[in-house]
């Protein structure tokens, strides 16, 4: 999937993927997570942060997202774990992904009898309106966001307490910045991260350190909405600059000509954002 398809697939999906989403969706989120680290606690040591909370976290999470009943999380969890077992046999694999691709056309042919306010049904009720409505599409869709959804956030949480044991001081942090300083560690780590039998270069390969501002007002902020995939990472940094669009997620910039310690905001914004979609004119 390339150029105007792929960009198309994104946008009807975007909506439901923006940080104005993940913070409505923050009550819930904190639930999935305390339950997750109660069964690992539960079980006692020694903990693999993989089984839990690493893969059930995310997974649940798509549960929620897609519209999966509450009856086949557990099915939905068993699986998607299976599917994305580097160890586990290539038969098995594929039986995985059999059994799963057969459970999504089923759940999209039961929502197309009832949509309901899920990002399955939301896409079914939108595209019919549109007369652009294609079944194996959307279960094609749903199966790339479980493939795009899982594993890298499962290994975001794995990875993210690598650097804890060096850090120590990060354990016992109740700060709001505890997270980012992880995030951005982990980030900057020159190594590659593989996914599947892909291998992608690390986004610290982009990072720079903020350095000094030129002359207040002489910067301005360019923003490629075509190359922007709706992460967020620029709202992250520094809301009074962007913002996301309500619609598909696509950056907003609030304040294309930063000043002051704005200016160095900015530059960090630039760095972060995993599409190269920021730029700086200077």
């Amino acid at each position: 999937m390339d150029g105007q398809e792929h960009r198309a697939a994104r946008g009807a999906v975007l909506g439901a993927f923006t940080l104005r989403r993940a913070n409505a969706l923050r009550p819930r989120i904190q639930e999935i997570v305390d339950g997750a680290i109660d069964d690992l606690l539960a079980a006692g040591g020694p903990a693999d942060l993989v089984t839990s909370p690493a893969l059930p976290v995310p997974s649940l999470l798509l549960c929620e997202q897609l519209g999966v009943p509450y009856v086949d999380h557990a099915f939905f969890q068993e699986n998607s774990a299976k599917l994305f077992d580097r160890d586990a046999p290539p038969e098995e694999t594929a039986t995985t992904y059999e059994r799963l691709f057969r459970y999504f056309d089923e759940l999209v042919t039961a929502k197309e009898a009832a949509p309901g306010d899920d990002l399955l049904g939301r896409q079914i009720t939108e595209s019919r309106a549109a007369g652009t409505y294609d079944h194996a599409y959307l279960v094609g869709l749903a199966f790339l966001l479980l493939a795009a959804g899982h594993e890298s956030t499962a290994n975001m949480i794995s990875i993210g307490v690598l650097p804890l044991p060096e850090h120590p001081e990060l354990m016992t942090a109740e700060t709001p910045t505890a997270v980012e300083e992880l995030r951005l560690r982990v980030r900057a780590a020159p190594v590659p991260v593989c996914t599947g039998c892909t291998a992608f270069p690390s986004a610290g390969k982009h990072h720079n350190a903020p350095t000094t501002s030129k002359e207040e007002g002489t910067m301005k902020i360019i923003a490629d909405t075509g190359k922007c995939v709706g992460a967020g990472q620029c709202v992250l940094t520094e809301p009074a600059l962007f913002d996301q669009s309500e619609d598909d997620g696509t950056v907003i910039v609030l304040n294309e000509t930063p000043e002051g310690e704005l200016v160095d905001k900015a530059r960090e914004a630039v760095n972060v954002c995993p599409s190269q979609a920021l730029s700086l004119q200077e």
